[in-house]
């Protein structure tokens, strides 16, 4: 009678966990299919937005791809399908802007580009990709040099509190 008992209350115990376990995972669903139509609703209204930025600066950056490799990462993936769509409606020249070096990398990625953008079915022939800056808005062309060849401040310039950037000087607070 005892092990009967001992059966019995075991055969319960595992109904109410289960049945709790499948209460947990609808209500989980429930919140998910909720957040997804919320995303929907509201990311609709960004879509021209995130196409117009995409079709004016038309670049890729290492960011979007595996570091260190010339693999396209998540990030980069959903950068080009956006970007081939507008490709196949108007072509132009995809820009990757980066400081890296290395041209072995640089030539794998540029070819990894072409190849997604090919697969995505944009016209290779109406496409370009190719390292330059980007075609955003920027600096101005002579800052932007100004900047690139100053490269990184030392410590001791940061400190200075009248440094001056782009021919303003800059002073610190009751001078």
């Amino acid at each position: 009678m005892n092990d009967t008992f001992r059966r019995v209350l075991l055969t319960v115990a595992m109904m109410v966990a289960a049945t709790g376990c499948a209460y947990s995972s609808t209500a989980n669903n429930l919140s998910m299919a909720r957040m997804d139509q919320m995303s929907a609703r509201f990311g609709a209204h960004f879509t021209y937005m995130v196409d117009n930025a995409i079709a004016r600066d038309m670049s890729v950056a290492d960011i979007h791809f595996v570091p260190h490799t010339s693999e396209i990462n998540g990030i980069g993936e959903v950068r080009l399908t956006r970007m081939a769509e507008l490709l196949k409606a108007y072509g132009g020249t995809v820009r990757y802007e980066t400081l890296m070096t290395d041209e072995d990398v640089l030539d794998d990625r540029l070819t990894h580009v072409r190849q997604y953008l090919r697969l995505a079915g944009c016209d290779m022939k109406r496409v370009r990709v190719s390292l330059m800056i980007s075609g955003g808005r920027g600096f101005p062309g002579d800052e932007a040099v100004k900047v690139f060849n100053q490269g990184v401040q030392s410590a001791s310039e940061t400190a200075n509190p009248t440094a001056s950037l782009s021919g303003l000087q800059l002073q610190s607070p009751g001078q």
